[in-house]
């Protein structure tokens, strides 16, 4: 978590749910490594994409 960055923290925020989720699913035999792996690295590329769309219009960390 990248704390002090005000867009970080609430993009980090967001994706914990999913996470956790996630992690439940692959727990309970519901979904594979393979899909786990896959929902994981969409959950990490979609916060870097919303961190960054949030920085290009001018609301950057503080």
């Amino acid at each position: 978590m990248m704390d002090g960055c005000c867009c970080g923290t609430q993009t980090e925020a967001a994706k914990q749910p999913a996470l956790e989720i996630l992690k439940e699913r692959f727990a309970r035999g519901e979904i594979d490594r393979a899909e786990f792996e896959e929902g994981r690295q969409v959950l990490s590329n979609a916060t870097e994409e919303t961190a960054a769309a949030a920085v290009n219009k001018g609301k950057g960390c503080c």
